[in-house]
């Protein structure tokens, strides 16, 4: 039997020494979490004050828009909190610049619901409505022009009245998820036939505002970790 030599200090003089198997030792679970930019700040924001910089960094990248908070980071069982910069949904429902085409009834009802978009409440009501009734009035002129070398050009000439519809329309919504609105304008394209209207939505100012909101986006959430690392991946 070994022998166990135990000096007690202080006020106590009772020792209770039990026999059996210690407890098992658990590592701490990793968190691993993913949202919204904001819920990123927010986390991070609680947890400052235990948040070091010599144990943690932040690692971000436009192309992914995507900012990621490791704490802990030289530990297997770190912690990773990231944040994601996601379109809003109703900008993505313009879906500008696409392949996407609307008859005039199915462009009514869409933003007829979604008059909190605009710009002018009042005057997108207004424009909805013109769009709606709208009738197409085609007028054409053939001509066939023929030389005394024999050359024959015929041509057709197709004009479609639309002095009735808008040729641009004002937003104001938020581009991104969880940030500030942004006013803008974008072009109302037509395609059309002998007997019917479709229209399309255009812009090519958009990318560069898109462009321009993030990189302010990025700016701002990154200024907001102060004295953390900051990496570009």
């Amino acid at each position: 039997m070994e022998n166990l030599h135990i000096k007690l200090e202080g006020e106590k003089d009772t020792v209770i020494i039990r026999e059996g198997k210690a407890p098992e030792l658990h590592e701490l679970n990793a968190i691993k979490f993913k949202g919204t930019f904001d819920a990123l700040l927010s986390y991070y924001k609680i947890r400052k004050p235990i948040i070091k910089g010599d144990d943690s960094m932040v690692h971000y990248s436009y192309e992914k828009n995507s900012i990621k908070l490791l704490i802990r980071d030289k530990e297997h069982n770190g912690d990773v909190i990231e944040g994601v910069l996601e379109f809003e949904k109703e900008f993505e429902g313009l879906q500008l610049n696409s392949d996407k085409l609307w008859n005039p009834e199915e462009f009514f009802k869409y933003f007829r619901l979604r008059l909190h978009l605009f710009l002018d409440r009042a005057k997108a009501l207004e424009t909805l409505n013109k769009i709606r009734n709208f009738k197409v009035q085609v007028t054409s002129d053939m001509s066939n022009v023929k030389d005394e070398r024999g050359n024959r050009n015929a041509s057709l000439d197709k004009k479609v009245d639309t002095k009735e519809l808008p040729e641009t329309l004002a937003f104001n919504m938020s581009i991104f998820k969880g940030h500030a609105a942004t006013s803008f304008y974008v072009e109302v394209g037509i395609d059309s036939t002998d007997t019917s209207l479709r229209l399309y939505l255009y812009s090519s100012e958009i990318p560069g505002l898109v462009h321009d909101t993030k990189v302010a986006v990025f700016a701002d959430v990154l200024s907001q970790f102060e004295g953390l690392p900051l990496m570009e991946y």
